[in-house]
C-alpha cells in the first residue's frame, strides 16, 4: 500500500470497504472530483478489477454511479460556494434511510472546505456514530480548511498533478491545435493539474483565469525589463480588485517555481525566481493582514523589479 499514488490508494480504499470516510485533498482542477467518481464507482462496481485497481465501468451499477443517477449515492455541494448547515442536516436524515440497491450508503461532500463551521458541527455528530452502511468521501483544497476533530475521522489521501507526459497527452486530445511546446510548457507550469492547463488554454471554460494567467505571464517577463512601466500598467489593473491581485499572484508564484538546472546563467535565473517568490509572498501577506492596499500595490512593483 506504501507504494501507491494516491490515486491508486483512494481507489484500493473504496474497492476494499472497512472505512467510513476518506477526504481526498488536493489544489483545485487537479482531479478530485473525478477521483470520487471513480471511487463511487468503485464501491459499487460488481466486478472490479483488483489487477487494474479499477470500477469495470460496464455493469449496471457502474454506468448508474457514472451517469449520476443511483439511487444510493448522493453529492453535496457540486459547484456552491457554501455548503450550509440546512444540507448538511439534510445529509443525516438521508443517512437514516436504508439502501435501496446495494449493501451502502454513499455521500460525496465537493469542496468540503466550503462547508460553514456550523455545517462542520453538523457533519459532526454524524461522522461520530455513523450508521453501519453509510460511506462518506469528501474533497478539499486543503484540510486545514476543516475542522480537526472531522479531518482525525478520517482517511486523507493527498493527489496531485498527473505525470507531465500523461497530462500533456490529455491536453493534446482537448486542444489538437495547439503548439506542442505550449502544452509541455504549461504542464510544467501547474505541475500536471490538467484542470488549470485547461482554463489556461481555453478561455471559455473560465475566462477570468485565462485572463489573469496571461497577466502573470506578460508580468514574469516584464520583470525583466529596466522601464518596469509594463509591470506599472499590469498591476494598475488590480487598483480596485484585491480578490483578483490574490489570484494573480497565486498564478506567478506558478512560473517562479519552475526552477531549471544548468549553467550559471541558468542558476541566476533561478534566484531571481526565488527571490520573486519572497516578494509575492511577502505581498499575498501583507493584504492578508490588511496593509494598506495601494502601498502594497507600490511596494510589490518595486519589489518584483528590483529582483
Amino acid at each position: 500500500m506504501k507504494s501507491l499514488t494516491g490515486r491508486e490508494l483512494a481507489l484500493s480504499l473504496a474497492a476494499r470497504g472497512g472505512i467510513h470516510a476518506v477526504i481526498i485533498e488536493g489544489e483545485r482542477g487537479c482531479g478530485k472530483r473525478t477521483l470520487a467518481g471513480e471511487m463511487a464507482a468503485a464501491m459499487f462496481c460488481r466486478n472490479f478489477d483488483a489487477a487494474k485497481n479499477r470500477a469495470c465501468g460496464r455493469c449496471a451499477a457502474c454506468r448508474k454511479v457514472l451517469g449520476g443517477v443511483h439511487p444510493d449515492v448522493t453529492f453535496v455541494g457540486d459547484g456552491a460556494k457554501t455548503i450550509t448547515v440546512d444540507e448538511v442536516r439534510a445529509v443525516r436524515t438521508a443517512a437514516e434511510v436504508r439502501p435501496n440497491e446495494s449493501d451502502i450508503r454513499l455521500f460525496v461532500i465537493c469542496d468540503g472546505q466550503n462547508m460553514t463551521v456550523q455545517a462542520q458541527n453538523a457533519l459532526l455528530k454524524l461522522f461520530e456514530e455513523p450508521p453501519q452502511p453509510v460511506r462518506f468521501i469528501i474533497t478539499c483544497d486543503n484540510v486545514s480548511r476543516m475542522l480537526e476533530t472531522i479531518v482525525s475521522r478520517a482517511v486523507t489521501v493527498r493527489i496531485g498533478g498527473l505525470p507531465a507526459e500523461e497530462c500533456v497527452g490529455i491536453l493534446r486530445g482537448r486542444f489538437p491545435e495547439e503548439p506542442e511546446e505550449r502544452l509541455h510548457e504549461l504542464a510544467g507550469i501547474f505541475e500536471g493539474n490538467v484542470g488549470r492547463c485547461i482554463e489556461a488554454i481555453d478561455p471559455g471554460t473560465d475566462s477570468r483565469t485565462a485572463e489573469l494567467f496571461e497577466l502573470s505571464e506578460r508580468a514574469f517577463a516584464a520583470a525583466k525589463s529596466p522601464s518596469g512601466w509594463e509591470t506599472v500598467e499590469i498591476l494598475a489593473r488590480f487598483e480596485k480588485d484585491k480578490e483578483g491581485f490574490l489570484r494573480f499572484l497565486e498564478l506567478l508564484r506558478l512560473h517562479c517555481r519552475c526552477l531549471t538546472p544548468g549553467d550559471g546563467t541558468r542558476t541566476a535565473e533561478n534566484l531571481r525566481r526565488i527571490s520573486m517568490t519572497r516578494a509575492i509572498d511577502r505581498a499575498a501577506g501583507d493584504v492578508a493582514r490588511n496593509v494598506y492596499y495601494p502601498l502594497v500595490l507600490a511596494t510589490f512593483s518595486a519589489a518584483i523589479r528590483s529582483e
